[in-house]
């Protein structure tokens, strides 16, 4: 059988952010009818979310310490967990272990680190540190990106927070599946 034409969707100028999710939906519904719409329209509005937020902490996290996310994530775990070994970085941050050695490369660089190699059989595992400069990094850092998310998140009443905060929880307790960092 063959599958509907797909109809072009409007120029981008004319479709606001709050229609984009609703446009998606029918546009891919359209095309393909046995798609979930719910769930479309929950992760086209999740995705966007991050997304956004994600930009917000870009301009004014990143951009400002001078590390892309996935270093500020790095600094973060070592801040909060201390001394760790790469395999346990990666499993916290997220971060892949082909990406985390040119995340760890730029931060010993810039003084932000510090890594011991390891003595053991396997000789690509060794730990990690943060230095006092890197503390210096960390700090403020964390704070402004404490501020854009009480920003991101305050168009929410605290109740809806708690909600939100609760809803993504159990979804991310309820996955069987799970990859780095999760």
């Amino acid at each position: 059988m063959a599958q509907p034409a797909m109809r072009r969707p409007p120029g981008r100028a004319k479709v606001s952010a709050d229609e984009m999710a609703d446009l998606i939906d029918s546009v891919l519904t359209e095309y393909e009818p046995t798609l979930d719409s719910e769930a479309l329209l929950l992760s086209t509005n999740l995705k966007r979310t991050l997304t956004l937020l994600g930009h917000r902490e870009f301009e004014a996290v990143h951009k400002q310490v001078g590390y892309p996310a996935a270093g500020f994530r790095v600094l973060a775990m070592l801040w909060i967990f201390g001394e760790l070994s790469t395999r346990d970085i990666c499993k916290l941050s997220g971060v892949s272990r082909q990406a985390l050695a040119g995340v760890l490369s730029t931060m010993e660089k810039g003084g932000l680190v510090e890594r011991d190699r390891a003595t053991g059989a396997d000789r690509r595992q060794y730990t990690v540190r943060i230095t006092p400069q890197g503390m210096d990094v960390i700090g403020p850092g964390l704070r402004i990106q404490n501020e854009v998310h009480s920003r991101f998140f305050g168009v929410l009443e605290p109740e809806e927070q708690r909600q939100l905060s609760a809803l993504l929880g159990k979804l991310v307790a309820g996955q069987t599946h799970f990859v780095a960092g999760f």
